[in-house]
């Protein structure tokens, strides 16, 4: 009786640890999905990051280029009022 006993206690806890396993199994394939994903979710912002700071280039180059030519447009019209003032100035002389 006592081996009948005992053969039904180890046969629980095969079961009970069947029963684990399986468990840690199902939390591990779950825990896997999630890592998948957000592998999946950083690859897409990686790339979005991407384009945004290639965008952002592209805009400040423009800008810079805009701002350069407003820059050089002004000096030419210095140039010429400074022109204009020396020209006025000899001929008042």
């Amino acid at each position: 009786m006592k081996d009948a006993a005992a053969a039904v206690c180890v046969c629980d806890q095969a079961d009970q640890l069947a029963a684990e396993v399986a468990t840690e199994r199902s939390k591990a394939q779950q825990l896997e999905a999630e890592r998948s994903g957000l592998e999946r979710q950083n690859k897409e912002l990686r790339a979005k990051l991407d384009e945004m700071e290639l965008q952002q280039k592209a805009r400040l180059k423009a800008s810079q280029q805009a701002f350069d030519s407003k820059v050089a447009n002004l000096e030419e019209q210095l140039d010429a009022e400074m022109r204009l003032v020396v020209i006025s100035s000899t001929t008042r002389q």
